[in-house]
């Protein structure tokens, strides 16, 4: 039998909440293509989109969200703080004093936990705000299984809570899946950097990003760097239920369908998975058979309203309410945005658009200008590309672009500065690795081609 009808059973299996009908055993036969949908918990499927807080420019870069009593929690990377919504869309904070806090989520006591990526450790906050490290060394990278306090993580960034209340880790940058139970880390799954799928640490991520559980205490992981979304099982098992390993954004079948950054994912009570992938909001599990498709966004952007005509800007976080609501941490847009079954929720408004974004006054003067190398008076050719289009429109999907920038090379071994002072907050930012054209990418900067070899061999 095919991997991709194995990958296929496996799904049906693990969709115990959902009822399935004889055409899901014909479709195992024949590939028969239904157009069923089941809704999901009794309240319709989330359509439509409003913003619900970060209008007042309350939020440096929103990355995880999570839902308790009522209210929306919002780990801010920028700012290193954890900041609350209420029922009247308030935003409060309820704690500060974190390093580009990542993933969060919550035990049943109401304690939140967060992935704290830039001091590698495991934190937990109270209601009153009150921080404790529950594993890893503050500001030292690393790995290493053992007591909680000993052991390293390398910028984890995902974060899930079992019923039996074991924490779940993606240990990002270690390319590894970890838990802490009774005071002790080890791993779970994977060894090392690549893609495989098997048991403990057979198995391979690339990046892994975003955790939840599903279907009692089995994880879901958002495998970033792979482009796929992939199961682990109790028993340390790894195998994958969605993506082709392509990078692009594409529908259909779990083994046909490409994800292209998946970052979070969230599972409804009906057993319907959310994924963020870069500015678009994926679904799985909305049919009554087993079909990828995209429900919001795609191309960036600013907009309300229809899902199918709203824009996001890079999705860090996903959360859903008991009332069935879809949260989105909407990360470049410095936005926490909702997706509903019905029109509840203001949509934003061009003015209020135009009042997020400073104008070139403000941003100039937040850092004094610099010139990137050192010493600054060295003669320099300078490439102006100053409203070049860029991009290629295939169709109607297709994206171009005005580059407004200059290209000013240097020499192995020299100091370069960058325009900006800033933080990397995106945790896939470096793209085109091992290539000429390899870049980081940067909150206002845009993005720098800089290689990042170990020495000067690596070219």
């Amino acid at each position: 039998m095919s991997s991709f009808f194995l990958g296929f059973l496996r799904f049906i299996f693990l969709w115990k909440s959902k009822t399935f009908c004889c055409l899901a055993s014909l479709f195992l036969l024949s590939g028969f293509l239904g157009s069923c949908s089941q809704n999901d918990a009794g309240t319709g499927f989330p359509e439509h989109v409003s913003t619900v807080a970060g209008k007042n420019r309350e939020f440096g870069e929103p990355f995880g969200i999570a839902a308790f009593r009522g209210n929306i929690y919002i780990s801010d990377g920028e700012t290193g703080r954890i900041l609350t919504i209420d029922n009247k869309g308030e935003v409060i904070q309820l704690a500060s004093g974190l390093h580009t806090p990542s993933g969060i989520a919550f035990d049943k006591d109401g304690n939140l936990f967060a992935a704290d990526s830039g001091t590698h450790t495991i934190k937990q906050i109270d209601q009153s705000g009150k921080i404790t490290i529950i594993a890893g060394t503050e500001g030292v990278s690393g790995y290493a299984d053992g007591p909680a306090n000993q052991a390293l993580f390398n910028a984890p960034v995902g974060i899930a809570l079992g019923s039996d209340g074991r924490i779940f880790v993606a240990d990002t940058y270690n390319d590894r899946i970890r838990v802490i139970e009774n005071g002790i880390v080890r791993t779970i799954a994977g060894g090392g950097r690549g893609f495989a799928d098997g048991f403990g640490d057979e198995a391979r991520f690339d990046t892994p990003l975003g955790l939840a559980i599903i279907d009692g205490d089995r994880l879901i992981a958002a495998d970033a760097g792979n482009h796929r979304i992939r199961i682990v099982e109790n028993d340390g098992r790894v195998w994958t239920l969605a993506g082709s390993g392509e990078n692009s954004i594409s529908d259909g079948l779990p083994g046909l369908a490409s994800f292209s950054s998946p970052t979070s994912v969230a599972v409804s009570k009906t057993g319907v998975i959310y994924v963020a992938d870069g500015n678009a909001i994926r679904a799985i599990g909305r049919r009554l058979f087993p079909f990828v498709e995209t429900i919001a966004g795609h191309n960036p952007g600013l907009a309300d309203g229809n899902s199918r005509k709203a824009r996001f800007n890079r999705i860090s976080g996903l959360a859903i309410t008991d009332a069935g609501e879809l949260y989105a941490a909407d990360s470049e847009n410095h936005l926490v945005r909702k997706l509903s079954a019905d029109e509840s929720g203001a949509e934003i408004t061009g003015a209020e658009i135009a009042k997020l974004h400073g104008d070139a006054k403000e941003f100039r003067s937040l850092q004094p200008g610099r010139w990137p190398f050192d010493p600054p008076d060295r003669p320099r050719e300078i490439a102006g590309t100053l409203g070049e289009i860029r991009g290629e429109m295939a169709d109607e999907t297709s994206q171009a672009w005005f580059h407004n920038g200059l290209d000013i090379p240097g020499g192995y071994g020299e100091s370069a500065r960058f325009i900006r002072t800033e933080k990397v907050l995106n945790p896939i930012a470096v793209e085109n690795l091992g290539t000429l054209r390899e870049l980081l990418r940067m909150p206002t900067l845009g993005y720098v081609h800089i290689r990042l070899g170990r020495d000067s061999q690596e070219i």
